[in-house]
């Protein structure tokens, strides 16, 4: 198991390290909150780690993320391997499959994050998304570069006025660069 800084990707003692100590730096000033770049790439890995530190949901691959360099993708196709290969021949059945699987799992994390723990989670993925904003050059292609830009805001917007991430859970894997 890799040591890594806080919630993101750099390994403690890297080359990257020092970088991303001066990153951390550069957001404690600006957000209030020290993190470096790389919790930002993928932060539906970020928030599953987040659950797991915070004790927010059982669920398997929760652990699994969070003691893993792999991708939730990866981990789901591992431990619902059985419900989805009966889908293996047609992409799209296996695609719908799997986006259920994961919305259900979302669903149930975010519910209980809600209903715990849902002040901390705010004050904890808001900055990341603002700096998400700032950084990313990725969108989803059935929004456009605009159209993501907006639901970024919207969602930034959503959190920090009203405490709830109905926008964030329903594009959740979108969120990263």
């Amino acid at each position: 198991m890799k040591q890594c800084l806080n919630y993101g990707c750099i390994e403690r003692n890297s080359r990257e390290y020092r970088k991303a100590l001066r990153q951390c730096r550069k957001n404690k000033k600006r957000f209030g909150v020290a993190f470096d770049d790389s919790e930002t790439w993928n932060i539906n890995l970020v928030v599953l780690h987040w659950c797991y530190d915070n004790n927010i949901h059982t669920h398997p691959i929760i652990k699994r993320s969070r003691f893993s360099d792999s991708l939730i993708e990866d981990w789901i196709e591992k431990y619902y391997e059985k419900v989805l290969s009966e889908y293996k021949s047609d992409y799209q059945k296996y695609h719908k499959a799997y986006n259920e699987i994961l919305r259900n799992i979302y669903a149930d994390i975010f519910s209980e994050i809600h209903t715990k723990l849902r002040d901390q989670f705010c004050n904890f993925i808001l900055p990341r998304l603002k700096r998400f904003k700032e950084i990313s050059l990725t969108f989803p292609t059935n929004l456009g570069i605009e159209g993501w830009d907006k639901y970024i805001q919207e969602t930034i917007d959503e959190i920090e006025n009203e405490k709830t991430f109905e926008k964030f859970r329903n594009r959740i894997n979108n969120f990263w660069w």
